[in-house]
């Protein structure tokens, strides 16, 4: 199974050339070209959401915003229509009330609400059923994204006492492979599967092209159980045109 977690940057004008509309039809080209089967994206605008249902027709898009309205920015998940079957979505949000739409944690966090997507499904061919979580931590509050990695842990020991299922975890974390929070996720049996592949985070280019070697700004993770084994990862770090597929 090809798994990928993608911040896609939401659409902005002060991007200039590197603004989602202009990126889009290479983001687009590039998920067909790579035919992920799960993909974990953060800060889809709803009409970022839109755009990506209308132009990738292979797969099934779930997840909503994360304000109090549910729009605004969203951790949606696509998965490959022909491949697997929905049994379950949710979202809640980094919250002490994670079914409050919009709530916070009340001390040392941004304005922005912070929520998660969780699916199951089961793949059509061998019947194998699975979950995903995708979320993205806050950018600001270190005690917020302690709490978030504590939530998810509860979380995932509830659904795992439910419904004892492998699972995976993407997400943008706002944090370093030795911060705290992303301690807290290891120390509770959990692997980045990416370890060890440089910088995910280059601000279009800012740190240089080859930003896989930019080893102090990785902050995007994909997170399983031990005994999930893993084939190899990539940075998806080209770009075309000038583009990037994200910052």
């Amino acid at each position: 199974m090809k798994i990928v977690s993608y911040n896609l940057r939401y659409d902005t004008p002060q991007d200039g050339e590197q603004q989602f509309i202009h990126r889009l039809p290479y983001v687009l080209a590039r998920i067909k070209e790579e035919a992920p089967d799960v993909i974990g994206f953060q800060e889809a605008l709803q009409h970022m959401r839109e755009a990506l249902r209308d132009g990738l027709d292979e797969y099934y898009i779930v997840g909503g915003g994360r304000d109090a309205d549910r729009f605004g920015e969203s951790s949606i998940i696509a998965f490959r229509k022909e491949k697997y079957n929905l049994n379950e979505c949710d979202t809640f949000w980094l919250s002490p009330t994670p079914y409050v739409p919009g709530s916070r944690f009340p001390e040392d966090q941004s304005t922005c609400p912070r929520a998660c997507t969780m699916i199951s499904l089961t793949d059509t061919k061998t019947g194998k059923t699975f979950a995903v979580y995708n979320l993205h931590t806050d950018h600001e509050g270190v005690i917020a994204r302690k709490r978030s990695s504590e939530e998810l842990l509860e979380r995932i020991r509830a659904d795992k006492a439910r419904r004892d299922l492998p699972f995976l975890m993407t997400g943008d974390f706002n944090t370093l492979p030795d911060a705290e929070e992303i301690k807290i996720l290891k120390e509770a049996g959990l692997r980045d599967l990416a370890e060890g592949c440089g910088g995910t985070f280059h601000g279009f280019g800012k740190f240089g092209e080859d930003f896989g070697n930019t080893k102090n700004y990785k902050i995007d993770y994909i997170f399983a159980p031990f005994e999930v084994k893993s084939k190899g990862f990539r940075l998806w770090k080209e770009k075309r045109d000038g583009l990037f597929l994200s910052d």
